[in-house]
């Protein structure tokens, strides 16, 4: 009943696009698991905070540690405050990005290879694990893992493998 990580599975399908070479058309295989809808969620979160950061840089944190200014002119509790503040902001920036990639590395799991998930099993036991059920009363299984579906189990078509959470591809 509990659910241990694995990998997304690597599809060994692939789609041909042609390539011209001469009077030849070669075909250039690409993997199907490779989607621009899939890579446009992580694009724009980079993106947005990329811009943010850049425009918090140059707009705010560079002008209030006076570069460029003569040692003369500089405000010392200006450039102290913008110090701390470069040092604040910068170490947030880097926590929120090792978080923001270990969210998008990390697996989230998979329904367990056991006998008790596979479909087909008698055992009345095993259906005591889970609370959600069809109308019928039978247990959920998913007609293209052929296995017994988990609690708040859903089949994700980007993993090809059913998944505890469906939020575990959600940019936010």
């Amino acid at each position: 009943h509990a659910f241990r990580p694995s990998p997304c599975p690597q599809s060994s399908r692939s789609s041909a696009t042609p390539q011209r070479i001469g009077q030849r058309v070669r075909m250039k295989r690409l993997p199907v698991d490779v989607k621009l809808a899939n890579l446009l969620p992580l694009g724009f979160i980079c993106v947005v905070m990329g811009t943010i950061w850049s425009v918090y840089t140059t707009l705010h944190l560079i002008p209030l540690l006076q570069i460029g200014v003569p040692d003369q002119l500089q405000d010392m509790d200006r450039a102290q405050r913008g110090s701390f503040q470069v040092l604040a902001s910068q170490l947030l920036t880097a926590l929120f990005s090792i978080c923001y990639a270990r969210a998008i590395l990390t697996s989230p799991g998979s329904i367990p290879d056991s006998a008790e998930w596979r479909m087909g099993l008698s055992d009345t036991e095993s259906e005591l694990w889970t609370r959600e059920v069809k109308v019928t009363g039978e247990r959920r299984h998913c007609k293209w893992c052929l296995k017994y579906k988990p609690d708040r189990c859903h089949h994700c078509r980007v993993c090809k493998t059913c998944v505890l959470k469906m939020d575990h591809h959600c940019p936010w």
